[in-house]
């Protein structure tokens, strides 16, 4: 049964999670199991070890999200003020010609 278990709570999550929210949940996810097997590696087994590497898996995952939304909208502000400046130069030259 346990087996089973985590096939299907891994096809949940991708099908009930958005376009826009997917790479956040695959990449907390990614993050926690990692943390956790390396929790689980480095404390013998033990729960608590275990939940701690989870927990330090999805905050290393959130700050790598963090960064990848910073990009974006540093990328987004950039091409903006690109847009605005060619536009009034367009605008400068329709009025020199005419």
């Amino acid at each position: 049964m346990k087996t089973l278990f985590v096939p299907i709570v891994l096809l949940g999550v991708l099908f009930l999670s958005g376009c826009a929210s997917s790479n956040r949940v695959l990449t907390d996810g990614a993050g926690a199991g990692i943390g956790a097997l390396a929790g689980r590696a480095l404390g013998n087994g033990k729960p608590i070890p275990t939940a701690l590497g989870a927990g330090a898996g999805v905050l290393a995952g959130e700050a790598l999200n963090y960064a990848m939304d910073n990009r974006t909208r540093d990328a987004f502000n950039v091409g903006f003020d690109k847009g605005r400046s060619d536009t009034a130069k367009n605008q400068y030259w329709i009025m020199v010609n005419h």
